[in-house]
């Protein structure tokens, strides 16, 4: 007979790494909107479209397409026409 420790470790584990991708997230939000250097804002956009799909960041994308510097505007339009 299996014991449900393991899976309780596991959903314990989980927890965690959601917390870690929570605060990915908005590190990087926060590193595409704060209009510093473009050029790390563009890297950060492209990472964010890997943990996030395109429709969860939608109203972001629209924004970044009219009005952000042109790399970022380029990366937002694509992901919004996939």
């Amino acid at each position: 007979m299996r014991s449900s420790i393991p899976t309780a470790t596991a959903r314990c584990s989980q927890r965690p790494r959601d917390r870690r991708v929570e605060r990915a997230v908005s590190r990087l939000h926060e590193l595409v909107t704060s209009g510093r250097d473009p050029f790390v804002a563009a890297e950060a956009l492209k990472r964010l479209l890997k943990i996030r799909d395109a429709d969860t960041l939608r109203p972001l994308l629209q924004q970044l397409a009219h009005g952000g510097p042109f790399m970022i505007a380029a990366i937002a339009n694509r992901a919004l026409d996939t």
